[in-house]
């Protein structure tokens, strides 16, 4: 009261706590206005360093130095989101994508990971509780098994806002996921519904702070049981593709040919007809159900007004059978020999489940535990905060056959003619008893432990100094075992015995330790301009290996295969005869130690309450992780075909540089008068340098020692420091977020990523590439200058071959939604959002469609039905090999893609009491009662 007629703005600091700040506060007066300003503990969990005062709700009205959005608990709730990924598809300039060959998107176990604009999966950073994770193996953090009922919310910082913690990986943003805080009054939270699935899911817990307000926690449990679109699905599959007996006769090649008119480079007749020829069959069932259980416990101890110890466990264990999920369909044409006559008519099209798919289940297990201790205390005026987290990704993936040297036996139709040896055989659907030799197992264990530690000195009222240090030790584990039957690539003789094949990919002992120091300034000039400033020191150590050998050498008739096994020596094939070897030869390894130095700086502009232009620059780098360091882990001695040819060799990948980029990002706020409606917008810009590629170059000539004549080119493959790219896009946002009546959001972004400045040579790899001459083109044919990356595809030779990555990156994307809210608390909402061109889907640009529908019941407790993809856009249940769009390619052909699904419309019936007030939603003290009371 007192206050002159106008709008303020209001920033309330104090040593150990978070310091929070309003936007525009109209102040007249006629009317009082009474504030119930809460200051949280500070802490590492949240990416936002400024908290904002509400005075009636959540604003999304941004006021800080970088391009930040938020989801909240309430928003995956309300769209009954049973995993993460389809609302964080609606943020503009983030998409979660699927991998390009090994995911269903109809199979709730496929494998997802975010990508902020367009940057890949390992240029994009992922934290939990503001601490990073994990990414060993393949550079990037897997979404998939993350549960949402569970999270406070999902922040996004994009491009170089100087608020990250750290910039490893966060070349175009960061996504931190943050686990419920314990609320101020007790709370019960609790979910439980089903599907038009026949599936379940479930979420329960309790919230408050006891003891005189000194303990505060979260107990926390949530659970989804998805049988899937993809239950007990009949499927054709060949009983020949993989090491398949019928009565000691093997299958293959008798069932499916070649891909024929793969040699057609012609884009528009690219796979557009049945091309797969089988002359026999098998018939069988898949599915691909997932289950997922999560638990969150975490307290929080108030030591002394201005000391808190915040100690947590997040925990997620996760099971699906990918038998379902990891195969596409082969359109294909069946054509079995004379004498055939059962109920699979001859020339029929029919889609044949491919490989690594043979009518035998293939699991995957995840769990991933997560352990965090902060402490939070003031010094003076000043505020001290400690770290220590530890997490773990123990994930394997098997056969439920465990004997890899005895075949997995099952009873299948068979369809056809067997062609074989002194008879042919004929089936006309019969059960036979088939022999799979498809044992396969494969773990993976990612540690990552580490301290962070940051001090912060305010200079006055307007200046405030951070000095922050974190470091971190993670290890990989990951190793490949499969068998493989008959030939000389197992032993000697035809058709005899069987033989284990472990390939390594990271071996025991491999590591990295990542230390970053931030120094951060947060200062305000004046009423109307905020910066905040962040230098970053990054060094970091890999430990890799440097003589894991995956290959193959023959002595006479007998292969001997030398590789990384976890328990830290060199092992050959263990075959089921007398020619199995063993080499007891030590792994070595070898360590390198880098850094790169990161600035970066945000403003903020207020010319007027309701108007925040924000503009950022700086840098950041992406790593090699340790997979790419281990790759090709050996330098191998060059291999010579003979008179004519040309020599190839693989080098080791130990001296790549991180990735290194800068940025620009300039945006604004709006925020309409009427005081609901709100508008944001950014244009970006970032720069990378030295990107990570597999290249094959001319390296001189052989040794004549080893190639035995002078003047033989050598070809060397190395994963290298090649090319540049460059990220660039417009995003935009509008949403009217009334407390009742008509609301909406709009939001959409148009994004390119893609490569340029490429060396004269980069297409070739052979001598029989000529540079300059497109038709002779052989290597990274994927990657054109000036489009988007691509992920997957088949090129005009058969082969498989991916761009950059494993993903493709769009052009557009948007969201579009309608909501209405009754006073008496019903709500609804229609949504649509779209996937543009170039989608990881590989599909043609699509909208998914979704609604929802919360009736209130009594004290908290609503009906909700939620739907999702409603208009059964692409609703079959497995991938299509070469549906997908059609893909230029350098050498001027074109490259078919896997075309993905979505499945078909999922429905989810839920009653639930979490649709309530957040902990991070702040009401109005009540009337003639001070900010204070009621635990605040």
């Amino acid at each position: 009261t007192g206050l002159p007629n106008g709008d303020y703005d209001i920033a309330v600091s104090k040593g150990g706590y978070q310091t929070s700040a309003s936007s525009s506060i109209a102040v007249s007066s006629s009317t009082p206005v009474t504030l119930a300003i809460v200051l949280h503990v500070a802490s590492f969990s949240s990416l936002r360093t400024i908290a904002a005062v509400k005075s009636k709700r959540d604003s999304p009205f941004n006021t800080s130095t970088a391009s930040v959005n938020v989801v909240t608990a309430q928003a995956f709730v309300q769209q009954g989101a049973m995993q993460v990924a389809p609302v964080l598809d609606e943020i503009p300039g983030v998409q979660i994508s699927y991998p390009g060959s090994s995911a269903n998107g109809a199979a709730p176990g496929a494998i997802t990971f975010p990508n902020i604009r367009d940057g890949l999966s390992y240029e994009t950073a992922t934290l939990i509780d503001g601490h990073p994770l994990s990414v060993g193996l393949y550079g990037d953090y897997v979404s998939t098994f993350l549960n949402p009922y569970l999270l406070q919310s999902a922040e996004v910082i994009k491009g170089p806002g100087a608020m990250a913690p750290q910039v490893n990986y966060a070349i175009n943003g960061t996504v931190n996921f943050r686990t419920k805080d314990p609320t101020a009054d007790p709370q019960t939270f609790y979910l439980a519904g089903g599907t038009n699935r026949n599936g379940g899911e479930y979420a329960l817990g309790v919230s408050d702070t006891i003891l005189n307000g000194r303990l505060g926690f979260v107990f926390g449990a949530a659970g989804l049981w998805d049988p899937s679109a993809v239950h007990n699905i009949p499927v054709y599959f060949d009983p020949g593709s993989g090491s398949g007996f019928l009565n000691g006769v093997n299958l293959y090649p008798y069932g499916c040919g070649q891909l024929n008119p793969l040699q057609n480079t012609n884009a528009k007749q690219f796979y557009s007809r049945a091309y797969n020829t089988c002359s026999l069959l098998g018939s069988a069932t898949v599915s691909a159900p997932y289950l997922n259980d999560s638990e969150l416990f975490k307290l929080k101890y108030k030591i002394s007004d201005r000391t808190n110890v915040t100690v947590s466990y997040l925990g997620s264990q996760s099971w699906a059978n990918q038998s379902g999920n990891t195969s596409a369909v082969l359109p294909s044409t069946f054509t079995p020999g004379t004498g055939y006559h059962g109920a699979l008519a001859p020339g029929s099209g029919v889609d044949v489940l491919t490989e690594p798919y043979d009518a035998q289940p293939e699991f995957e297990e995840n769990n991933e535990p997560i352990f965090q201790a902060e402490l939070s205390t003031a010094v003076g005026n000043d505020t001290l905060l400690a770290r220590y987290y530890h997490a773990t990704i123990d994930r394997n993936q098997f056969t439920s056959y465990n004997n890899p040297f005895f075949p997995y036996q099952q009873s299948t139709n068979l369809y056809g003619t067997l062609e074989g040896y002194s008879s042919t055989s004929i089936f006309n659907g019969d059960a036979q008893n088939v022999e799979q030799y498809n044992y396969f197992n494969e773990p993976e264990i990612d540690k990552v432990a580490g301290y962070s530690l940051e001090y912060t000195h305010p200079f006055g009222e307007n200046d405030e100094l951070s000095f922050a240090a974190d470091t971190t030790h993670s290890t990989s584990v990951n190793y490949y075992q499969d068998v493989e039957y008959a030939g000389n690539q197992c032993q000697y003789g035809d058709y005899q015995g069987s033989c284990l094949n472990t390939q390594t990919s990271i071996p025991s002992g491999a590591y990295q330790n990542f230390t970053t120091l931030n120094l951060r300034d947060r200062m305000q000039f004046g009423q109307r301009l905020a910066a905040t400033i962040s230098l970053y020191d990054n060094i970091y150590t890999s430990n890799y290996p440097t003589n894991c050998l995956n290959a193959t050498n023959y002595v006479g008739n007998t292969a001997y295969k030398t590789t990384c096994l976890p328990n830290g020596t060199l092992d050959t094939w263990k075959a089921t005869n007398p020619y199995s070897f063993v080499s007891n030869v030590p792994v070595s390894f070898q360590s390198g130690t880098t850094g790169h130095f990161d600035e970066r700086v945000g403003l903020e502009w207020r010319p007027q309450s309701q108007v925040a232009v924000r503009f950022s620059a700086g840098s950041s780098i992406a790593p090699p992780f340790l997979a790419l360091l281990s790759e090709a882990n050996q330098i191998t001695p060059p291999s010579h075909a003979g008179p004519g040819s040309f020599a190839t060799q693989t080098l080791n990948s130990g001296t790549l540089h991180p990735e290194t980029a800068f940025g620009y990002d300039i945006g604004g706020d709006y925020a309409f008068h009427d005081g609901v409606t709100f508008a944001s917008t950014d244009l970006y810009l970032t720069n990378l340098f030295g990107q990570f590629l597999t290249q094959t170059y001319l390296n001189g000539t052989c040794p004549v020692a080893v190639c035995g004549v002078p003047g033989v080119p050598l070809y060397t493959t190395q994963n290298v420091n090649l090319s540049n790219a460059r990220y660039e896009g417009i995003e935009a946002t509008i949403e009217r977020l009334p407390p009742s009546g008509w609301g909406f959001s709009l939001t959409g972004s148009t994004q390119r990523g893609y490569a340029y400045n490429l060396p004269s040579n980069f297409y070739c790899g052979t001598p029989t590439c000529i540079a300059g001459e497109p038709s002779t083109y052989n290597k990274n044919l994927g990657i054109i200058a000036g489009q988007n990356y691509i992920g997957e595809f088949v090129n005009s030779t058969g082969s498989t071959s991916e761009g950059v990555s494993n993903q493709a990156v769009p052009y557009l994307q948007g969201d579009a939604q309608l909501n209405y809210r009754f006073k008496n608390g019903i709500f609804m909402l229609f949504g649509d959002t779209l996937y543009g061109k170039n989608n990881s889907l590989n599909e043609p640009p699509f909208g998914v469609a979704y609604a929802s529908v919360s009736l209130p019941i009594h004290g908290g407790l609503a009906f909700q039905a939620s739907g999702y993809n409603l208009f059964n856009t692409y609703s079959q249940l497995f991938p299509t090999f070469g549906g997908g769009i059609t893909v230029p390619l350098a050498n001027g052909q074109a490259g078919g893609t896997i075309g993905n699904v979505l499945g078909p419309a999922r429905f989810v019936f839920v009653l639930t009491n979490m649709l309530g007030p957040t902990p991070d939603q702040v009401l109005p003290a009540p009337p003639n009662q001070p900010p204070g009371v009621n635990g605040h």
